[in-house]
């Protein structure tokens, strides 16, 4: 299954250092979290938010691999203090994305059918009744 594709990352420091085996293992990532939900991958019709999922995957990947490449991270001479490369904040970005993703997709996500009313990933309601 070919969800993202490299058009599909948008990010200006890391379009086109994206490489497809980043993208291929974003979309393996989506399959195997498919199967976690009952879906096969046939069967995938994928929501905004999954497809997001799998972009935020692939550009996490890239900036795990690009860590430590950044030629603009300078040491200070006199604390020794180092400051963070680009890849390595992006890194913590896009790992804190993924998680707040993973919490609030459903099966929904997967299978673009539509969900009872009021009850969609980005808002749960509880109704309470006195008697």
């Amino acid at each position: 299954m070919e969800l993202i594709k490299a058009e599909d990352i948008t990010d200006a420091v890391l379009a086109g250092r994206v490489t497809a085996g980043n993208i291929s293992m974003a979309n393996e990532a989506v399959v195997r979290l498919a199967a976690t939900y009952g879906v096969d991958e046939s069967d995938i019709v994928p929501s905004r938010l999954l497809k997001i999922y799998g972009v935020m995957e692939a550009c996490r990947a890239c900036c795990l691999e690009l860590v430590g490449t950044d030629p603009t991270v300078q040491v200070g001479s006199y604390s020794g203090s180092r400051q963070d490369d680009i890849y390595e904040r992006k890194y913590r970005l896009y790992d804190e994305q993924v998680k707040s993703i993973l919490k609030s997709l459903t099966i929904a996500d997967f299978t673009s059918t539509e969900e009872k009313d009021g009850e969609n990933s980005w808002t749960k309601t509880v109704k309470i009744f006195r008697g």
